[in-house]
């Protein structure tokens, strides 16, 4: 089913070497090489999403890349972003086509990544504030929140896998789970990355040191600095959620709804893990 769906982007879009690149949750993922080098391409079940709000994000990703150069831009043929594709099993998919992030993903065990990670998502926060309303929804985690006129649209998915450091730019790239909340959110959410990651390797005292990286990149690039237990508070915010989407799985984002019964039980015990 792959290979047919690489098969129909490459005579869709005109591209070359279509290969499917692993660990996409929310979508199947390609590189591809097109008439200006290589580039990535994105395609959603719309069965599975909101096909507005993925439009929306697509359009935010592309007035975000235009104020701010290490975001990996969207990048649009014949005048539009999106593309309506024709999926293997019959169903409808929407395509995306993206910068390539050249580089290297950073290292949550080296502080000087880390910390350049912070500075890069505070830059990020920065440039995401002058966009003004983006009509998006709040992030997953504040779904059920009513909206506040100190929120702001976040990356909701800021961390090692979504970045390459390429010389001395941090590129930052899925915009899947791009959303409005606080920014203490986006902040806590990479924290969180961590800690589940450093739970699944046995590695415990990561979590720590990224979080103390992490905050003073982020207070080096923008002077503001969160309470210890503003950021606790929002750890704990992100775990519940994960804990509400395992026991109600429909309301769950489509990574977690579509994740098989063995990944599920692996999640439940890393809430059971830092709930205890």
């Amino acid at each position: 089913m792959t290979h047919q769906l690489a098969a129909s982007l490459a005579a869709m879009f005109g591209l070359t070497d279509v290969c499917p690149v692993g660990g996409g949750h929310q979508a199947q993922v390609f590189t591809a090489c097109g008439v200006s080098g290589p580039l990535i391409v994105k395609v959603i079940d719309a069965a599975l999403a909101d096909p507005a709000q993925a439009v929306g994000r697509v359009t935010m990703a592309a007035a975000l890349a235009a104020i701010e150069p290490d975001v990996c831009r969207p990048l649009p043929l014949a005048g539009r972003l999106v593309h309506e594709v024709r999926l293997a099993d019959g169903g409808l998919g929407l395509a995306t086509l993206w910068q390539l992030a050249g580089g290297r993903a950073p290292d949550p065990a080296d502080g000087a990544d880390v910390a350049r990670m912070g500075a890069a998502l505070a830059r990020l926060h920065t440039a995401m504030a002058t966009l003004g309303p983006s009509g998006l929804p709040p992030v997953a985690a504040y779904r059920n929140e009513l909206d506040s006129p100190s929120w702001q649209v976040l990356h909701g998915d800021f961390n090692t896998a979504n970045l390459r450091i390429d010389g001395d730019i941090v590129r930052v790239f899925d915009f899947d789970d791009c959303g409005r909340g606080p920014i203490e959110f986006d902040v806590a959410n990479a924290i969180y990355m961590v800690l589940f990651d450093s739970y699944l390797a046995a590695t415990p005292s990561i979590g720590q040191q990224f979080r103390t990286a992490l905050l003073d990149g982020y207070a080096q690039q923008s002077g503001t600095t969160f309470p210890a237990d503003v950021i606790d508070r929002e750890i704990v915010r992100r775990v519940n959620a994960l804990a509400g989407w395992l026991n109600v799985p429909e309301a769950a984002p489509v990574g977690i709804r579509t994740s098989t019964d063995e990944w599920k039980q692996v999640l439940r015990a890393f809430v059971d893990d830092h709930r205890g």
